[in-house]
Protein backbone atom coordinates (compact mmCIF):
# COMPACT_ATOMS: atom_id res chain seq x y z
CA UNK A 1 0.00 0.00 0.00
CA UNK A 2 1.44 3.43 -0.98
CA UNK A 3 2.30 5.82 1.79
CA UNK A 4 0.98 9.41 1.99
CA UNK A 5 4.12 10.85 0.32
CA UNK A 6 3.64 8.61 -2.73
CA UNK A 7 0.00 9.74 -3.01
CA UNK A 8 1.11 13.35 -2.78
CA UNK A 9 3.71 12.83 -5.53
CA UNK A 10 1.06 11.22 -7.79
CA UNK A 11 -1.31 14.16 -7.19
CA UNK A 12 1.42 16.70 -7.94
CA UNK A 13 2.36 14.83 -11.14
CA UNK A 14 -1.30 14.78 -12.23
CA UNK A 15 -1.63 18.50 -11.51
CA UNK A 16 1.43 19.23 -13.67
CA UNK A 17 0.02 17.15 -16.53
CA UNK A 18 -3.32 19.00 -16.28
CA UNK A 19 -1.54 22.37 -16.27
CA UNK A 20 0.51 21.39 -19.35
CA UNK A 21 -2.67 20.29 -21.17
CA UNK A 22 -4.42 23.54 -20.26
CA UNK A 23 -1.43 25.60 -21.46
CA UNK A 24 -1.40 23.70 -24.77
CA UNK A 25 -5.15 24.30 -25.18
CA UNK A 26 -4.70 28.04 -24.60
CA UNK A 27 -1.88 28.24 -27.15
CA UNK A 28 -3.99 26.43 -29.77
CA UNK A 29 -7.04 28.59 -29.00
CA UNK A 30 -5.02 31.80 -29.38
CA UNK A 31 -3.68 30.53 -32.72
CA UNK A 32 -7.21 29.77 -33.96
CA UNK A 33 -8.56 33.14 -32.80
CA UNK A 34 -5.76 34.92 -34.66
CA UNK A 35 -6.36 32.84 -37.78
CA UNK A 36 -10.06 33.66 -37.92
CA UNK A 37 -9.87 37.30 -36.81
CA UNK A 38 -12.08 39.49 -39.00
CA UNK A 39 -14.21 36.65 -40.38
CA UNK A 40 -17.98 37.10 -40.12
CA UNK A 41 -20.82 34.79 -41.11
CA UNK A 42 -24.05 36.53 -42.06
CA UNK A 43 -27.17 36.46 -44.19
CA UNK A 44 -28.23 39.04 -46.78
CA UNK A 45 -31.90 39.65 -47.59
CA UNK A 46 -31.85 41.71 -50.82
CA UNK A 47 -35.08 43.49 -51.73
CA UNK A 48 -37.10 41.93 -54.54
CA UNK A 49 -39.34 43.68 -57.06
CA UNK A 50 -43.02 44.18 -56.33
CA UNK A 51 -44.79 42.73 -58.24
CA UNK A 52 -42.36 39.82 -58.38
CA UNK A 53 -40.10 39.50 -61.42
CA UNK A 54 -38.15 36.62 -62.92
CA UNK A 55 -34.74 38.37 -62.62
CA UNK A 56 -32.89 40.29 -59.92
CA UNK A 57 -29.57 42.14 -59.81
CA UNK A 58 -28.26 42.19 -56.24
CA UNK A 59 -28.02 45.92 -55.47
CA UNK A 60 -24.90 47.80 -54.39
CA UNK A 61 -25.56 47.83 -50.60
CA UNK A 62 -25.41 44.04 -50.57
CA UNK A 63 -22.08 43.72 -52.40
CA UNK A 64 -18.92 43.34 -50.38
CA UNK A 65 -17.39 46.68 -49.45
CA UNK A 66 -14.00 47.64 -50.87
CA UNK A 67 -11.27 45.82 -48.97
CA UNK A 68 -13.55 42.89 -48.15
CA UNK A 69 -14.48 39.70 -49.97
CA UNK A 70 -17.41 37.35 -49.57
CA UNK A 71 -17.35 33.61 -49.93
CA UNK A 72 -20.81 32.64 -51.17
CA UNK A 73 -22.22 29.70 -49.27
CA UNK A 74 -25.84 29.53 -50.38
CA UNK A 75 -28.52 31.35 -52.36
CA UNK A 76 -32.10 30.40 -51.43
CA UNK A 77 -35.10 31.73 -53.32
CA UNK A 78 -38.81 31.33 -52.90
CA UNK A 79 -40.59 31.34 -56.24
CA UNK A 80 -44.17 32.05 -57.22
CA UNK A 81 -44.27 28.79 -59.22
CA UNK A 82 -42.03 25.74 -59.62
CA UNK A 83 -39.03 26.80 -61.70
CA UNK A 84 -35.25 26.62 -61.87
CA UNK A 85 -32.79 29.30 -60.76
CA UNK A 86 -29.58 30.42 -62.46
CA UNK A 87 -27.00 32.53 -60.60
CA UNK A 88 -24.59 34.68 -62.62
CA UNK A 89 -21.61 36.78 -61.50
CA UNK A 90 -22.42 40.07 -63.21
CA UNK A 91 -25.45 42.14 -64.08
CA UNK A 92 -27.07 40.03 -66.80
CA UNK A 93 -27.44 36.51 -68.14
CA UNK A 94 -24.44 37.23 -70.40
CA UNK A 95 -22.17 37.09 -67.33
CA UNK A 96 -20.51 33.82 -66.19
CA UNK A 97 -22.96 31.27 -64.80
CA UNK A 98 -21.78 30.34 -61.30
CA UNK A 99 -24.66 28.23 -60.02
CA UNK A 100 -27.87 26.47 -61.00
CA UNK A 101 -30.75 25.16 -58.92
CA UNK A 102 -33.17 22.66 -60.44
CA UNK A 103 -36.90 23.13 -59.96
CA UNK A 104 -38.49 21.47 -56.94
CA UNK A 105 -40.25 18.14 -57.44
CA UNK A 106 -43.87 17.59 -58.40
CA UNK A 107 -46.47 19.58 -56.43
CA UNK A 108 -44.12 21.06 -53.81
CA UNK A 109 -45.63 22.61 -50.69
CA UNK A 110 -43.44 25.66 -51.33
CA UNK A 111 -41.43 26.52 -54.41
CA UNK A 112 -37.99 26.92 -52.85
CA UNK A 113 -34.76 26.50 -54.81
CA UNK A 114 -31.27 26.49 -53.24
CA UNK A 115 -27.85 26.84 -54.84
CA UNK A 116 -24.92 25.99 -52.55
CA UNK A 117 -21.13 26.17 -52.82
CA UNK A 118 -18.41 24.63 -50.67
CA UNK A 119 -15.75 26.73 -48.93
CA UNK A 120 -13.28 27.00 -51.77
CA UNK A 121 -15.61 27.36 -54.74
CA UNK A 122 -17.16 30.81 -54.94
CA UNK A 123 -15.54 34.08 -53.92
CA UNK A 124 -17.74 37.13 -54.46
CA UNK A 125 -15.12 39.85 -55.05
CA UNK A 126 -15.62 43.53 -54.26
CA UNK A 127 -17.34 45.51 -57.00
CA UNK A 128 -19.07 42.55 -58.65
CA UNK A 129 -22.81 41.95 -58.82
CA UNK A 130 -24.95 38.84 -58.73
CA UNK A 131 -27.73 38.30 -61.24
CA UNK A 132 -30.50 35.79 -60.43
CA UNK A 133 -32.84 34.53 -63.14
CA UNK A 134 -35.59 31.94 -63.40
CA UNK A 135 -36.15 30.08 -66.64
CA UNK A 136 -39.93 29.88 -66.82
CA UNK A 137 -43.10 31.00 -65.07
CA UNK A 138 -41.63 31.30 -61.57
CA UNK A 139 -40.98 34.78 -60.23
CA UNK A 140 -38.66 35.64 -57.35
CA UNK A 141 -40.75 36.20 -54.20
CA UNK A 142 -37.92 36.30 -51.64
CA UNK A 143 -34.13 35.84 -51.69
CA UNK A 144 -31.70 34.87 -48.93
CA UNK A 145 -27.92 34.82 -49.46
CA UNK A 146 -25.58 33.24 -46.91
CA UNK A 147 -21.96 34.44 -47.01
CA UNK A 148 -18.73 34.46 -45.05
CA UNK A 149 -16.92 37.81 -45.10
CA UNK A 150 -13.20 38.36 -44.61
CA UNK A 151 -10.71 41.15 -45.33
CA UNK A 152 -9.71 40.79 -49.00
CA UNK A 153 -6.03 40.33 -48.13
CA UNK A 154 -7.02 37.45 -45.84
CA UNK A 155 -9.33 35.66 -48.28
CA UNK A 156 -7.33 32.46 -47.81
CA UNK A 157 -8.78 32.23 -44.30
CA UNK A 158 -12.26 31.49 -45.62
CA UNK A 159 -11.09 29.25 -48.45
CA UNK A 160 -9.50 26.65 -46.20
Amino acid sequence: MPNPNEYLQQIVALAREMKAAQDQFLVERARDLERFRGIKHFVIFPPVAVPAASTLVIPAPNRPAQGWAHNLKMVNVKLSAADSLAVYRGESANAPLIGYGAPPGAAPAQNIVSVAWSSDQMVWPPGSSLFLATSGAGNLVSVTITVVEAPAEAIGKILS
